[in-house]
């Protein structure tokens, strides 16, 4: 078969593109035609099409201002892909021309509703003026009403039915797909491997509480929540550290640790190829999204 993936930008880092990466090598494995249409990848291939790499296609787009990015990477996606023939055209972004559509990233819809429940007034006053939400809410109607699209893939029940609720898509259109787990690369031998060494890496005490938040997109994970609680956590663990690892802007939250008192128990290490270690080393996982 020839298949089509669409994913904006493609690096070795984050939950979905570990994902995109595993299925597309196994699928080129296999002896399928991979292609991936993105604005920009990391690759140790720059031309892929090797074994187990897609042949990649440079999909431009207007980088600024964010609304007018989100939209020109749809348009000129759908031009570059109407010029193949593909069996199947496998979208992990909010596009125009796709037979299937992983919803990664959420409902955008309901999180612009949890959002509101916690932003102060005037955050939610700009919120919905900003010209990228309103582009978004676009993209995702258009995607979810387009007669192309013949599957979306949730990846938790509660990602379909914040789907079904909002758009009206038919239920059977709509197929949950947990996220696998790799337990051998992620085996709780990796602990004996990984922890007392990486502690003294970061410079954490061995008996302290360790916190592992890992995965971009702070804000919709929860990120702030979580150091919200750290003065609670102190009270009832003297000795805690919270790890933070993923692709997103640190500054505010940086601050917001500063505030609360807890700057000394927060270490930010942003993107990071680490995650086996990371995980052997922690205590807890938490994702407040």
């Amino acid at each position: 078969m020839k298949i089509a993936f669409v994913r904006k930008a493609y690096t070795p880092y984050g939950g979905a593109e570990r994902y995109l990466s595993q299925l597309m090598e196994r699928l080129a494995v296999q002896g399928h035609e991979v292609h991936l249409f993105a604005h920009r990848w990391e690759t140790r291939d720059p031309e892929g099409g090797g074994r187990g790499q897609p042949i990649f296609h440079r999909v431009p787009l207007i980088p600024s201002p964010s609304f007018l990015e989100a939209l020109s990477f749809a348009f000129f996606a759908k031009r570059l892909l109407q010029e193949e023939s593909f069996d199947v055209i496998h979208s992990f972004e909010r596009t125009l021309y796709q037979d299937v559509y992983r919803a990664g990233d959420g409902c955008h819809r309901e999180w612009l509703i949890q959002r509101r429940r916690i932003d102060p007034g005037f955050k939610r006053i700009t919120a919905s003026l900003n010209p990228l939400h309103r582009s978004l809410l676009f993209l995702e109607r258009r995607l979810f009403q387009s007669p192309r699209l013949k599957r979306i893939i949730a990846n938790s029940r509660r990602g379909k039915e914040e789907i079904l609720r909002h758009y009206g898509v038919a239920p059977e259109k709509v197929e949950v797909i947990y996220n696998g787990v790799d337990l051998e690369h992620f085996h709780p031998s990796n602990v004996t491997l990984y922890r007392r060494s990486l502690r003294k890496e970061f410079r954490i005490p061995s008996e302290a509480l360790v916190i592992l938040f890992l995965g971009s997109g702070f804000r919709r994970k929860g990120l702030r929540v979580l150091i919200d609680s750290l003065p609670f956590i102190k009270k009832e663990v003297p000795q805690v550290a919270l790890i933070v690892a993923g692709r997103d802007g640190i500054g505010e939250y940086r601050e917001q640790a500063r505030r609360v008192g807890g700057e000394r128990n927060v270490l930010f290490l942003g993107p990071t190829q680490r995650a086996r270690e990371l995980y052997a080393t922690s205590d807890l996982f938490a994702l407040p999204t």
